[in-house]
């Protein structure tokens, strides 16, 4: 298979499994468990960010089943294929919802674990995961750094990529408001660039969600209008539009998906 046709297949595995096309599920479960039972079997490359998300979005593995897999990954990863795979299974944590998981990944960013050889670059990337996940994951994020701060930016070579980041996420006050905190807590002690950064992310923060608060009620109208929820009822004010057309579209883009992923995985 050509690189064009890998990245495909991959974006299709991904699309299907983030989604819970139940087919993909199973399959990247299957891989899971082989993989914990396993030490010397490799998930394919192709494969390896949906699998990873689905390890974290809908664990059939127990929690200490994907904190084993990361460490084994962790330990043996020597070559620079080695080390790409331990970025993705890090970029997959963003899937995650257990709480317990996030706290596993979060403390990883302030303590030196024994035998864990994990990177500062490494610790930054699982903020930039998390952020970029979901606004749970982000919030939690935000909030542990805010509370361990100082341990934080010590055993990180740099925060700047995490304010830009998120700058570029934040989409609730609550979030806002962290951030600021976090801003007129520490930022005497950063570094020029991620003062710069910081006071950037304050901006573009607060112009995501004033952007959000002046259009909340046109998007809304406009799902209600075409009937995201897929009801056989007319929407409000006597809007247009197909009976079920999203319920049918949702249907059948689960469908294909299905069809094109069936035997990706294997």
């Amino acid at each position: 298979m050509d690189h064009i046709g890998r990245l495909h297949r991959g974006n299709t595995v991904y699309l299907a499994c983030y989604s819970g096309v139940q087919k993909c599920l199973d399959d990247a479960n299957t891989l899971v468990t082989r993989a914990i039972e396993d030490p010397t079997f490799i998930i394919p490359e192709e494969v390896q960010s949906a699998v990873f998300c689905v390890l974290h979005k809908y664990p059939a593995a127990t929690v200490n089943g994907q904190i084993d897999l990361f460490e084994t990954y962790l330990q043996s990863a020597s070559s620079p294929q080695q080390l790409e795979m331990v970025n993705r299974f890090l970029t997959s944590i963003g899937c995650a919802r257990n709480e317990t998981t996030l706290e596993y990944y979060l403390a990883l960013t302030t303590y030196n674990y024994p035998g864990l050889p994990i990177t500062s670059g490494q610790r930054s990337q699982i903020y930039l995961a998390l952020i970029n996940g979901n606004p749970s994951t982000r919030l939690t994020a935000m909030r542990y750094l805010h509370k361990h701060f100082s341990t934080v930016t010590y055993l990180l070579t740099s925060v700047t990529s995490i304010f830009t980041e998120l700058g570029n996420r934040i989409n609730s006050r609550i979030q806002y408001e962290v951030l600021r905190d976090i801003v007129d807590q520490y930022g005497d002690t950063l570094t020029s660039s991620a003062k710069s950064a910081a006071d950037a992310a304050l901006v573009q923060a607060d112009q995501n969600i004033k952007w959000a608060e002046k259009h909340s009620e046109a998007i809304t109208s406009w799902l209600v209008e075409k009937e995201y929820e897929g009801s056989t009822e007319k929407p409000p004010g006597g809007g247009s539009g197909m009976v079920n057309s999203v319920g049918f579209i949702t249907a059948f883009g689960s469908a294909l998906i299905l069809l094109t992923s069936n035997a990706m995985l294997r």
